[in-house]
């Protein structure tokens, strides 16, 4: 306990140690020396180059230098650790380069963050890195594999399909890509059709059973055409004969795998050929499928890197790369994580800042893009890189067919981007993308569908033509009735006409009410009322003053030229005109009710010799005298447009002058 505590508090003490210029920062390159993917031997030669790099820039870090320790951490969480301790008890570090197995790394990462030491890792792919309040001062270049999610959805957006499945084998290699291209496909409103997982068993760690491959093939192929297998490449390969042999193949469907880096051992073979009997068959059956994987450049700068890294890694781990064996894309991560941190540490002493405050330069290594071996290297804001991914596909001639790239994911961009000049050959000779659905459904359900909503349409169809011919059949009803009732408007009732009386008469005085009804005394009011000027024969209708004009007829024939008229008559309406109320054409007594004039008619103004009238007057009402004359030889028709046109221009009709 006592040696924990040493361990614990003087890295506290060494950091607090001033700097001067010209001082040497010393990195701790934390690998495991074994057989792994990301052994010192494969990747650690990366680090190294990049040291190297560094010192020799004269933009970086003017005046200082970086060195390095190794330590093998044996990809133990108790043994890595440590020795990580034992070396921190008689040596202060600026940074960690490493380590690189999540195990190591969940303890070392930790006891970093009380040390204030920035811990750069080139890999560390578990999902519990990515929370980081407990991991404050760690950054992963390599990335979460979760981000590939990313890439996929961009791939699905650009061929237009929203709706996948999942096959996945029980493992945390396969299951973190797996979860990603989940998560980030249901965000994305992406459906999740199947999401079925699968364990490979004891003694049969790269293939799985027939059986359970075609049950599985046979359920995600009811309900999804792009299918996703997170699994070693011989699984895949399993599968894709399978799916082959069920006609899976020819165009409807297509498939996705993820092989993180070319690496055998630990992600298996996704080559389809293999020697067997199965051969002919995958080589038709991986027509449709599609490989995702990190993204590594094919220019001459990385082919130069790969070249030393091969020589640096014989000469200082004594590492010999097999002939066919390639540099892993780790070994670009290794060299961008020294990179990274040497740009932040830059950063610090040009402000002055304390080299040794390690959350400080942290931070300095996020939310930032670099250029490194790999092109743009893009942290994110939490500490872990965007990743870039390829997407690759079968290419090439009938007996030499290989993966090759056809598109590029840049988490820069985010954005799918594909090869120029690369073509893609569809399975089954299309020339379009299948779609993700059948046209009718996977069990004719959108055929059901469409019966459904096109019985729907019909109906609603047909209530909304009832409804509209219910509609236009009351409107014109409506039409009919008030057409009925303007025809007989000009009716007026003897009953409903009140006569008037005159205490004088004079033209223009206004009569007092008589309250007596028109056929109260019939006789008696008309024999008084025919000797009486125009504007002595008022009587009140329906609350208005009206002039009575009694019709010297004995009968009236009611045919539809005069009810017409009568109609005509009484809708016509202008200011220089005298409306005609309304008509009593029934025995005893016919009379018509015209608007009331209280200077009377035109007789009444003739007769009236209180009222000169200028010769030039005379003449225009002997001319509009010659004009009714000559009406009289028209139609009714040509009457009232006659009778409106001299109305507007004369304004002089029944006496309405002003």
């Amino acid at each position: 306990m006592a040696f924990l505590l040493r361990a614990l508090v003087l890295p506290v003490f060494l950091s607090s140690v001033p700097w001067v210029a010209g001082s040497t920062f010393t990195l701790l390159l934390s690998l495991p020396n074994t057989s792994m993917p990301f052994s010192v031997g494969r990747i650690g030669a990366g680090a190294l180059i990049a040291i190297d790099a560094v010192n020799r820039s004269p933009d970086l870090l003017a005046g200082h230098w970086l060195e390095h320790e190794y330590v093998d951490d044996e990809c133990s969480d108790v043994n890595g650790p440590g020795k990580v301790v034992e070396l921190l008890h008689r040596r202060n570090y600026s940074a960690f380069i490493g380590p690189a197995c999540s195990d190591v790394c969940a303890i070392t990462a930790k006891l970093a963050a009380f040390w204030n030491i920035p811990v750069v890792s080139p890999t560390c792919a578990d999902q519990q890195f990515l929370i980081k309040k407990a991991y404050p001062t760690l950054t992963r270049v390599f990335g979460p594999f979760t981000k590939m999610g990313s890439f996929f959805v961009k791939i699905c957006e650009k061929f237009g399909w929203r709706r996948i499945s999942i096959i996945y084998d029980h493992r945390p290699a396969w299951i973190i890509p797996a979860e990603g291209i989940r998560y980030q496909a249901e965000v994305s409103n992406i459906t999740v059709a199947k999401y079925l997982a699968f364990q490979t068993p004891l003694g049969q760690d790269n293939t799985h059973t027939a059986l359970t491959q075609a049950r599985m093939l046979q359920e995600v192929a009811e309900v999804s055409r792009i299918i996703v297998i997170s699994a070693r490449g011989e699984v895949v390969r399993d599968f894709l004969v399978e799916a082959h042999r069920r006609g899976l193949t020819t165009g409807d469907y297509v498939f996705f795998c993820f092989e993180p880096y070319r690496l055998e051992e630990m992600f298996g073979n996704f080559d389809w050929k293999r020697g067997d009997v199965d051969d002919s068959v995958a080589k038709q059956a991986y027509q449709a499928l599609f490989l995702l994987s990190l993204y590594k450049p094919n220019d001459q700068r990385y082919w130069n890197f790969s070249n030393d890294v091969i020589r640096r890694s014989r000469e200082d781990f004594g590492y010999a790369y097999a002939p066919n064996e390639k540099v892993s894309v780790l070994a670009a991560i290794a060299h961008d994580s020294v990179w990274l941190y040497a740009q932040a540490l830059n950063e610090t002493l040009a402000e002055r800042g304390d080299p040794y405050d390690g959350f400080t330069i942290t931070r300095k290594m996020w939310n930032r893009t670099i250029t490194g071996i790999q092109g743009d290297v893009t942290m994110d804001a939490n500490g872990d890189r965007e990743s870039a991914y390829m997407m690759k596909h079968i290419q090439g001639a009938e007996n030499d067919r290989e993966f090759k790239v056809i598109a590029n994911y840049f988490g820069t961009n985010k954005a799918y981007e594909p090869v120029e000049g690369v073509q893609v050959y569809w399975p089954g000779g299309r020339k379009t993308p299948p779609k993700d659905t059948p046209h009718f459904g996977f069990k004719d359900e959108l055929f059901i569908n469409i019966e459904k909503r096109f019985a729907i349409a019909v109906g609603t169809i047909a209530v909304f033509l009832a409804t509209g011919t219910l509609i236009i059949c009351l409107l014109y009803r409506k039409h009919i009735i008030r057409k009925k009732v303007s025809v007989v408007l000009w009716r007026v009732s003897p009953g409903d006409v009140t006569m008037m009386g005159n205490s004088s008469s004079s033209a223009g005085k206004v009569p007092y009410l008589n309250s007596k009804s028109i056929d109260d005394s019939l006789e008696s009011i008309l024999g008084n009322m025919k000797d009486k000027p125009s504007s002595h024969r008022t009587a009140v209708y329906k609350e208005n003053i009206c002039s009575v004009r009694l019709l010297n007829v004995k009968s009236v024939c009611l045919n539809r030229e005069l009810l017409t008229e009568l109609k005509q008559c009484r809708d016509l309406s202008h200011p220089n005109i005298c409306s005609v109320i309304g008509a009593c054409l029934e025995p005893p007594q016919f009379f018509l009710l015209t608007e009331y004039c209280p200077k009377g008619s035109l007789q009444d103004i003739l007769k009236n010799g209180s009222i000169k009238l200028h010769w030039s007057f005379k003449f225009s009402l002997m001319l509009d005298i010659v004009k009714v004359h000559f009406l009289k030889t028209l139609d009714f028709s040509c009457r009232m447009s006659y009778i409106m046109s001299m109305a507007v221009s004369m304004g002089v009709i029944q006496g309405k002058q002003n």
